[in-house]
């Protein structure tokens, strides 16, 4: 990963990647999940003795739904991260550890990795 920190071409070519990425958050994931935890249904016994009862307050309500003008920039706050050692770290697990702190990139995250993969084997079989 350090790699390109040395050479301008790479540097260039990386920052170049990130501006296209940025731009294909930006325009189809960024703020489009804004809660993905629903309020559980009260029925009607329970909603009796709720009414007797002193009204409950969500104080981290706040945190967990975004506003309209308040969505963060969560591909920042991604590169921000501390980068993992490739050769001991799952990306799914990653990323699965991470989907409510990336509510919108893990989702493309998780479309990038679902797109079928071809096997080096099939490829060079093919070729013959």
């Amino acid at each position: 990963m350090e790699d390109h920190h040395t050479d301008p071409t790479l540097l260039a070519e990386v920052e170049q990647r990130k501006k296209e990425l940025t731009t294909h958050y930006s325009t189809y994931y960024a703020g489009k999940v804004l809660n993905t935890k629903s309020k559980p249904h009260v029925s009607q016994s329970q909603s009796s003795s709720v009414a007797s009862s002193p009204e409950k307050v969500n104080f981290t309500a706040r945190y967990s739904v975004r506003q309209p003008g308040g969505i963060r920039d969560e591909l920042a706050e991604y590169y921000r991260q501390p980068v993992q050692p490739w050769d001991c770290c799952d990306p799914l697990k990653w990323w699965g550890a991470r989907q409510d702190q990336f509510l919108n990139l893990s989702q493309l995250a998780r479309d990038i990795m679902t797109i079928p993969g071809v096997l080096y084997s099939d490829l060079y079989l093919s070729e013959y």
